[in-house]
């Protein structure tokens, strides 16, 4: 790169070799930070929430089901921003990539709700969750990182229930020096108690 650099300038670099080679990665990037900021504005001040959700669905939903389970976390004292994606059929525009995108690198979303049908999104990135049992959860039949929310009164409720339903809850990813951010940790205790919230029966959300 310094070769380059010397030998035809900076601007001879920047257009015929990282432009040209990395432009696709360089506007996903772009795309993100971007998303980033738009959302951060959406959202306000983003130590007034608890934590992020992510609902993912290959069926039907609609950010006004995002909002009734904020309502109702929010009677328990847990205050949620939650983005609902609903992939019809399974396919996937540019915007939702981003929004995918943002979900996994974003370390303020802490708990994914997902649909069966889109639970393989989640296949390769299993070990980057919780096992339910270390946050006093029962794992599912499926993989111990898995909570199964299929049947459960809340999903009924939130008309999530075209397809079996499934929680997760991110790992906090370690600093450089190896130590986890303490808001990081209790982003996932307090989707730990949102999930037991969401199973008890009955609810006693009125």
């Amino acid at each position: 790169m310094k070769d380059i650099i010397k030998e035809h300038g900076f601007k001879y670099w920047f257009t015929n070799v990282l432009w040209y080679h990395y432009r696709i990665p360089i506007y996903v990037a772009a795309g993100i930070i971007a998303l980033l900021v738009v959302m951060r504005i959406m959202d306000g001040d983003p130590l007034e929430m608890d934590f992020h959700i992510a609902v993912i669905t290959a069926h039907p939903a609609f950010s006004v089901q995002g909002d009734m389970l904020g309502e109702l976390l929010e009677q328990r004292g847990i205050q949620t921003h939650n983005l609902v994606l609903s992939l019809s059929g399974g396919e996937m525009d540019y915007m939702t990539f981003q929004q995918m995108l943002v979900v996994f690198v974003d370390h303020q979303y802490s708990l994914m709700i997902t649909g069966a049908s889109m639970l393989g999104s989640f296949a390769d990135n299993l070990d980057a969750f919780y096992p339910m049992e270390d946050l006093g959860l029962p794992p599912s039949d499926i993989h111990p990182n898995i909570l199964d929310l299929t049947d459960t009164p809340i999903i009924d409720y939130l008309f999530l229930n075209s397809e079996p339903m499934y929680a997760l809850i991110k790992l906090p990813e370690r600093q450089r020096n190896g130590t986890i951010r303490p808001e990081n940790i209790a982003r996932a205790e307090k989707s730990a108690a949102a999930l037991r919230y969401m199973l008890e029966y009955p609810l006693g959300f009125e």
